[in-house]
């Protein structure tokens, strides 16, 4: 029996390899050189902001968006308020009441996702965008996302940053996975496989958001949703490196592990809801990414195995052998590949980030995603409903 765990390790990493060149050779296809985002025209934007008890960041969100290099006579910025319980409701009216561009409406609480298809049917732009509260939004942000979809996009996504990185080591590291998140995605636009259109803002030509529905009410991971419902219809998703948004996240472990455990719950519905796109009719989305969400998954929890199974409960004699096993040399090789690739990914921005962040990001992430699946899993297995606060 260990000798087979042992064949189905190397074949795990060896394919593992194989991915991450795949990738790198990707990245040197697919990035090119950035293009001036100058527009002659300017079609009208409604920025959807849903809030519920955001007293803490509504104002200053808002503010960078009606300070935006954006014209004011075409942007309207909606706040949908699901039913705050806070100071939320006052500072939404005055906002309302300095900006004339700014409008508020307060609704009873039925989720994000509803409060944003009530937006959309308030909408009057050609462009609707999607911004969380706790976001704010560079100069250009919106301006340069506009200009993919005024030169076909149907949809685009720019680079989320974390806004407090500098608050302690596990939002050091969320910043290094956010830009490498970011990056990520403009190299998945090569081949038309982006698979979520972030809160942190998103655009959409309005026209099409409408014709397929919205978002999914009873979803628990919505801004995913409506990428991969996107990507179902041949709707083209692209990426935007120079549209910047500054997003807080989460500055504890509890706080950091619900918010995942919900990403990971609700990935995992949206996978089982569209896998049916594992088809060649879907491109090389449903030749590749599709088939790589799931299997992914089925090779994380069959290394868990084997590692305990395997390494902890035979470990090598003595010792030192191990640098001779061919699962650890081409383990080695594969994090040597991904430690090179995430490097790449890092310098297409003007952030510098510590080598230390980068390799402890390494090291911890696959160990915390690990986990973050084995509670996700067993919780959907449990039937447990999940917290959306």
């Amino acid at each position: 029996m260990l000798y087979s765990l042992k064949i189905v390790e190397l074949i795990i990493i060896f394919l593992a390899l194989f991915v991450m060149v795949f990738f790198l050779l990707l990245t040197f296809v697919n990035i090119k050189e950035r293009k001036e985002h100058k527009l002659s025209e300017f079609p009208s934007v409604s920025i959807l902001i849903p809030v519920y008890n955001e007293e803490k960041y509504l104002k200053k969100c808002v503010e960078y968006v009606a300070n935006s290099n954006y014209p004011e006579n075409k942007l309207e910025i909606l706040i949908i308020d699901d039913g705050s319980v806070d100071g939320t409701p006052e500072i939404a009216r005055e906002l309302s009441k300095k900006y004339k561009n700014v409008i508020y409406f307060r609704k009873k609480n039925t989720g994000k996702a509803d409060s944003l298809n009530y937006g959309i049917k308030k909408a009057r732009g050609e462009i609707i965008g999607v911004l969380d509260a706790d976001t704010f939004v560079s100069k250009d942000a919106i301006k340069n996302q506009v200009w993919h979809i005024v030169n076909g996009a149907d949809a685009v996504t720019g680079v989320a940053k974390v806004y407090n990185a500098d608050k302690n080591i596990l939002t050091r590291l969320q910043s290094v996975e956010y830009l490498f998140t970011a990056f990520v995605r403009k190299v998945l636009e090569g081949i038309d496989s982006i698979y979520v259109t972030p809160g942190t803002l998103s655009m959409y030509r309005a026209d099409i958001l409408k014709k397929v529905g919205g978002f999914d009410v009873n979803n628990l991971l919505e801004d995913q949703e409506i990428a991969m419902r996107f990507q179902s219809l041949n709707y083209r998703i692209e990426s935007c490196l120079e549209s910047v948004v500054y997003t807080v996240v989460p500055e504890t472990f509890n706080d950091l592990l619900r918010q995942r455990e919900r990403w990971h719950r609700g990935g995992l519905r949206n996978a089982f809801k569209y896998i049916h796109m594992i088809n060649p009719a879907y491109g090389d989305f449903g030749v590749l990414i599709m088939p790589l969400s799931i299997v992914s998954i089925l090779f994380m929890f069959a290394l868990l195995f084997i590692v305990i199974v395997v390494r902890i409960s035979n470990p090598p004699s003595p010792p030192l052998l191990l640098i001779f096993d061919p699962s650890f040399v081409l383990g080695s090789m594969l994090f040597l590949l991904t430690l090179i690739w995430t490097e790449l990914n890092l310098r297409a921005f003007e952030d510098k980030v510590p080598a230390r962040d980068v390799i402890l990001y390494l090291i911890t992430y696959a160990y915390f995603i690990t986990f973050v699946w084995i509670v996700s899993i067993t919780k959907e297995i449990l039937l447990i409903p999940p917290k959306w606060r």
